[in-house]
């Protein structure tokens, strides 16, 4: 079971159950906003959800040393819906995300 921080100044945890079906494929979006003394950002979906994805920084994939998303980074994630209840504990997110790097170049 995937185990993601709580966001917030508590640092502490909660457990995130989903199988493999609730996760979605790889999906575009752009960096919100990040948190640089927590480690944590907030992803803007595309439409048609259009709505905001949380991140910790652990979940970020090809990055060296430090990891982090500078604001207004394209990126694509692979997030999961967490439930109202469970939303709480990601400054509203309806979403949670698994993965997330930046996105390729493009031509």
């Amino acid at each position: 079971m995937p185990v993601s921080r709580l966001a917030g100044e508590r640092c502490q945890y909660v457990e995130v159950t989903t199988s493999s079906s609730d996760r979605q494929e790889f999906s575009p979006g752009v960096v919100e906003s990040w948190d640089h003394e927590i480690g944590w950002g907030v992803v803007r979906l595309p439409p048609p959800n259009s709505d905001r994805c949380w991140f910790h920084f652990s979940a970020i994939i090809g990055v060296d040393g430090y990891r982090f998303l500078a604001v207004g980074t394209l990126v694509v994630a692979r997030y999961h819906q967490v439930t109202e209840d469970e939303a709480q504990f990601y400054y509203g997110c309806r979403y949670v995300a698994d993965q997330v790097r930046a996105a390729a170049a493009g031509p």
